[in-house]
């Protein structure tokens, strides 16, 4: 009963609290988008790519502490209001949420029938909580629902100011993402299907079959260049592989048709001094290695066509690393060299701070 007369009380005057409370709100889902986005839009990924396990994790605590917020405020007013056409559908969204981001945040754990919706569930998600902010505003301000007392002016007067404050800062972002392209150049990412496309240098090397050439050297007896039906007679394989990313999504089940690794290592003769297999990119940039003992154990192979056709540009062609039991990082695109070393290189993305070790654990 108090607490119903203090919401009684809150119908004629908007408290404090709940000012406060809808404020912080305001931050933490304006927070959460812009983190969201940074994690999956292409122009924020790319320029932002040693930053995004950090953004991951602050990412999953906004989630959080937005929950909280939704269920501590509905709590409080469905028991008493009974108003089921606007705090039902929220409920729904954030058990779907929060289902769909414990998937992404533990994909290898979940079968990969479950992890590999999650993504565009939790994207969609995500925008229909964004609807459901905009119509409980509309709501409350009475457009629907009529409420009475002074609390009404000064929820219409909040929510404006808040609104204004909201739309300066989606142009800001928009406006400067525009001129970061601009300036820096496009990222060249984009969504495929199931997979997000990812360049670092923001270009795609487009090599014909017929000019491919793969030089593999090093601490080897004897170093030599494929050609790529040259690198087709090497040890064909055929592999359905899941692709996990480390940002959380998934393919659920790619055709891999490629090249054992093994079978090449084994005509090129590595030296006992060497330990790791080095694998460089035509972009001029990208580059990872594995172990010698990672490469048996890891599965890794040369791919050469995918889903029954030969690996697009876009996805790596016309070669490019798959090492299934690591996160996608470590599956080098455009790979034009290989070299043995007795030392490791250190990859790409783990100069931004990834893991050496990728295994999906």
């Amino acid at each position: 009963m108090a607490i119903a007369r203090w919401m009684d009380k809150g119908r004629r005057r908007w408290s404090k609290a709940w000012r406060q409370t809808h404020l912080l709100a305001i931050l933490v889902t304006a927070l959460t988008l812009l983190t969201g986005i940074a994690i999956t839009w292409s122009v924020t990924h790319a320029h932002l790519i040693g930053q995004l396990m950090a953004i991951r994790v602050w990412h999953s605590a906004l989630g959080l502490v937005l929950g909280g917020l939704l269920v501590g405020g509905a709590s409080v007013a469905f028991p008493y209001r009974r108003n089921l056409l606007d705090w039902l559908p929220l409920a729904i969204l954030l058990i779907v949420l929060g289902l769909s981001g414990a998937v992404l945040l533990y994909p290898s754990v979940m079968p990969t029938w479950l992890a590999a919706p999650a993504l565009p569930v939790h994207m969609v998600a995500s925008w229909a909580l964004i609807g459901w902010v905009a119509l409980h505003a509309a709501r409350k301000l009475g457009w629907r629902t009529p409420f009475e007392g002074a609390a009404k002016a000064e929820r219409r007067a909040f929510l404006v100011s808040g609104a204004k404050t909201v739309a300066g800062a989606v142009a800001a972002v928009l406006l400067g993402s525009w001129l970061w392209r601009d300036g820096a150049g496009s990222s060249q990412a984009a969504a495929a299907g199931n997979w997000q496309i990812y360049s670092i240098t923001g270009t795609f090397p487009n090599v014909s079959t017929a000019a491919y050439r793969l030089a593999v050297g090093g601490l080897v007896a004897s170093g030599r260049t494929y050609r790529f039906q040259e690198l087709l007679a090497v040890g064909p394989i055929r592999r359905l592989e899941p692709f996990h990313c480390v940002t959380g999504w998934v393919v659920s089940g790619v055709h891999w048709q490629g090249v054992s690794l093994e079978r090449l290592m084994a005509d090129v003769k590595p030296l006992p001094a060497a330990r790791y297999i080095v694998f460089l990119s035509a972009d001029g940039t990208y580059v990872d290695s594995l172990s010698l003992n990672e490469l048996k154990t890891s599965g890794a192979f040369l791919a050469t066509a995918m889903d029954g056709s030969l690996v697009p540009v876009v996805h790596g062609g016309p070669v490019r690393l798959v090492v299934p039991a690591m996160y996608g990082y470590k599956s080098v695109k455009w790979v034009k060299e290989i070299r043995l070393a007795a030392n490791q290189t250190l990859g790409t993305w783990e100069s931004y701070g990834y893991p050496a070790e990728a295994w999906i654990s």
